[in-house]
């Protein structure tokens, strides 16, 4: 199995993948914010729930550790973002 080439040039405008050059916009590469938020949510609430269900000193730091990232997700949601 081999990887494609990518190459960029233009500051993300022009990608070039397996030889073809395709046009591209910057939000076609990265996630919003919010998104980005979600899923840390997301992720933090699963690992609270299989935390809750471990039990013992493991399932206790499992759980905090779920409901931190729940918390900064949700922090994040709320943060003003930079435009350029």
């Amino acid at each position: 199995m081999s990887f494609p080439t990518i190459e960029f040039i233009n500051h993300g405008q022009l990608i070039k993948v397996q030889g073809h050059w395709n046009i591209i916009s910057k939000e076609a590469i990265f996630l919003s914010s919010k998104t980005t938020s979600l899923v840390v949510t997301g992720l933090g609430t699963a690992v609270t729930a299989l935390g809750y269900f471990k039990k013992g000193t493991i399932g206790a730091g499992m759980a905090g550790f779920g409901l931190a990232h729940v918390v900064l997700g949700i922090l994040d949601m709320f943060r003003p973002s930079v435009q350029n």
